[in-house]
Order: C-alpha cells, then structure tokens, then sequence
C-alpha cells in the first residue's frame, strides 16, 4: 500500500492518492490559494496607509489592510475616546477645575454661615444682656419682709401673697384706728420686719434686745406680746402731727413703746 505525505501538515497517511489527509488540511490549502491570489492582485496589501486619529487629531500609519478598521494612533487614544464619548466621563482637567469651583461655592456657603453663626450669636448676647438688666432692674426688696425678688410687673411691692396680705392687713389696721391717713402717710413700704434689720433688733430707748418670741398665743389664736416684743415707733407722735415715714421711725421693745407714749 503506497504512502503519501499531507502537503499541508506534512502527516504520513495511505489509502486513495490525494495530496491532503484530511477535510481540514483541504481547507487550509484553499485558503492560502485565495490569500496568495488576493496578494496578487492587490500588490500593494502589505504597504502602509495614512490614517487621522480620530481622537488627537494626529497622523498615523497603518497597514494597509488594517486601513478600514483602524481609527485611533494609539490605545490610550482609543481608551480615552471610550471613556469620554461612550462612557461620558470627563477628562481629570475638567473634573479638577469643577472640584475647584465646588470647593469656592462650599467655602462661601460656609463663610455665610459663619457670618449669620456670629450675628445670632451677637444678637442672642445683646438680648442675654438686656434680659439681665431688666431682670436685675426689677429685682428690689419686698416691702414686708425685705427679701430680694423678681416681678415683671414694677408695681408689684411684696415677694409673695403672704406678704402682699400682711401688708395689706397692716396697712388697714392703721388706717382704721385712723393713726394713718392722707397727711401723714409719706412711705407705705415701713413694716416691722425691716424695722429690724435695720436697727439690729435693738431698742433705740433702752438699747437692749428686743425679742421676736416674747409672746404667747391663747386657745382663742389671739397673740399676746410680752415687754421685749419689738414694735415701730413713731419719734414724732402721730397725734403730734408726725409723719409714718423712715425718718420718723425707730425700733422700741413694747414696754419702751408704752412707756414713751405721745411723749416727744
């Protein structure tokens, strides 16, 4: 049996004479056969065409038969053609210079805020400090008992309704033993427990102590004060012609106080 070598592969193979040794190695022939015929008749296949790069703009040489297909000079060409015209991503450059105009809109925004951050605050002090004085100027001392309290309200003279009603009852007492009137009445905050403070608690007669507790309050609530009970005392009596005001009154203990009667 005769021996034949494919003109193709170069593989031993025996049989039907014939040049191939196999389909395959046939199709291979047939297609150089038609690539040298196309060479052929086109000579210049193999020379280089002039291209423009479709991105840079530059020019560029290709083969030939490559012409049809080739667009760009380069792959960073190709690359950057994809990126900017199918992706839609902007070049570094453009998205540096709009990081730069975002950081100049931030920072303004920011200096703003600050601007209005200092003016409020300059408006909250200024209104802190106004609210401080106005409280400190209506702070004034209860005309009954002498402590220091705060009301709106600049008519108010008393801290609380328990002294507001002490007041008012005292003051009524004396008007209805008709001891105060319309003439004499000078200074209506007079009341005995600022009277103490500010003697000290000592008789302006006898100089001794006068005592809050010297008392006693009998099964009926009616208050018996003893001799060192402190009382106001009017210098100038008021049957004198004298006036209820603080240049008129002293402290006295009750039995100094009974003692010097309308005397002057």
């Amino acid at each position: 049996m005769d021996v034949y070598e494919c003109k193709i592969c170069g593989k031993l193979f025996s049989g039907r004479k014939k040049k191939y040794c196999s389909q395959a190695c046939s199709d291979e022939a047939r297609r150089i056969r038609n690539r040298d015929r196309w060479r052929k008749d086109h000579p210049d296949w193999n020379k280089d065409a002039n291209k423009i790069c479709e991105w840079c703009g530059k020019d560029f040489s290709v083969p030939t038969r490559n012409a049809h297909i080739a667009k760009f000079c380069s792959d960073k060409c190709r690359d950057t053609w994809w990126s900017r015209t199918v992706y839609g991503y902007k070049s570094i450059e453009e998205r540096n210079e709009e990081r730069r105009k975002q950081k100049e809109i931030r920072q303004k925004r920011l200096e703003k805020e600050r601007t209005v951050k200092r003016f409020k605050n300059s408006i909250q002090t200024i209104i802190k400090i106004k609210e401080e004085e106005r409280i400190k100027k209506l702070t004034r001392n209860c005309v009954e008992c002498g402590n220091l309290f705060y009301n709106p309200s600049p008519n108010v003279l008393t801290c609380s309704a328990e002294c507001s009603r002490k007041r008012n009852r005292r003051v009524s007492r004396m008007i209805y033993k008709g001891r105060i009137n319309k003439k004499n009445l000078i200074d209506k905050d007079i009341n005995l427990t600022k009277l103490y403070k500010k003697y000290d608690g000592m008789c302006y007669l006898c100089g001794q102590q006068c005592d809050w507790n010297d008392k006693v309050v009998t099964h009926e609530g009616h208050t018996i004060v003893g001799e060192k009970y402190p009382t106001i005392e009017h210098v100038v009596p008021l049957s004198k012609g004298g006036m209820h005001s603080w240049d008129n009154v002293k402290l006295a203990c009750m039995k100094c106080n009974t003692l010097k009667g309308d005397k002057i």
